[in-house]
């Protein structure tokens, strides 16, 4: 299951973390309006980084605000 991540603050690394370690589980990518985190975050878990969302996994954990969950979900 290729997965791709919303995010990029405390609960992302966590999350990203966790799931790089599952078999099964790959990591895509990770997108962010918060470029220094986000590369941070992608760098350290050797993952894509992306200030857009691209369409191409099986799942999206949206793991950002609750204020901007649905800006979020409306891009998607």
């Amino acid at each position: 299951m290729k997965i791709g991540i919303i995010g990029s603050g405390n609960v992302s690394w966590h999350l990203a973390k966790g799931l790089k370690n599952l078999n099964g589980i790959k990591l895509s990518w990770i997108s962010s309006r918060n470029s220094e985190s986000l590369k941070a975050l992608a760098s350290s878990l050797e993952v894509d980084a992306f200030d857009f969302i691209p369409n191409d996994v099986d799942l999206i954990l949206v793991c950002v605000n609750d204020d901007n969950i649905q800006t979020v979900l409306n891009q998607i």
